[in-house]
């Protein structure tokens, strides 16, 4: 498991771009992410989680039509009852669709966001065991819960040192689209809020 203490946005834009520049000829490689938010991600359910996985991968596969048809009409039933297709339905449709990409490539940046997560992570330690052309990239920062249910994952430290010219970079760019672009004092908002950040 990649670990970040603070960092995620850094970590989901450069993994991401570095995959899709990768394999950006290749179609029978698959990739989906999945950015959990704190604010955003308290009700988030394993469901719905694998439903935005899942809508990914649909768009990547051109050749996986059947499997295509057979989501679109599990969603229209739901949507006839108002209501949302089960976790169990929806992992049964992504494990096949994962199956006709010769590697599918997932990513869930800052794991640690979502506070009930026990669905969540015994679903990606499912994949982890899965046949081998599923590939898990997770970061999150260190928790106990994550740390124990990834024991065998590759761990990647990642700390504020490590990160502190991204940061800075994003300030400066904040600051040149901001209303003190040029102004006198904006080399010490740089410094003082990338200082205040502490690799955030």
């Amino acid at each position: 498991m990649a670990t970040t203490p603070k960092l995620t946005l850094w970590c989901r834009s450069t993994v991401i771009n570095h995959l899709e520049n990768i394999y950006k000829s290749d179609t029978k490689v698959g990739i989906a992410y999945y950015y959990c938010d704190f604010a955003r991600d308290q009700t988030l359910t394993l469901a719905k989680l694998v439903g935005s996985l899942l809508s990914q991968l649909i768009q990547q596969d051109a050749d996986s039509q059947f499997i295509e048809s057979n989501i679109f009409e599990l969603f229209d039933e739901h949507e006839a009852s108002s209501s949302y297709p089960t976790a169990s339905e929806l992992e049964c449709y992504f494990l096949r669709l994962a199956e006709t990409f010769s590697n599918t490539i997932i990513i869930i940046d800052a794991l640690d966001e979502i506070t009930n997560r026990d669905d969540i992570v015994h679903f990606l330690v499912s994949l982890s065991g899965a046949d081998g052309c599923i590939k898990l990239f997770i970061a999150s920062r260190n928790e106990p819960d994550l740390e124990d249910a990834f024991p065998h994952f590759n761990n990647i430290a990642i700390g504020s040192r490590d990160i502190e010219s991204d940061v800075e970079q994003y300030i400066r760019s904040r600051i040149s689209r901001s209303r003190w672009k040029g102004s006198p004092g904006s080399e010490e908002i740089v410094q003082t809020l990338k200082q205040r950040a502490d690799g955030m």
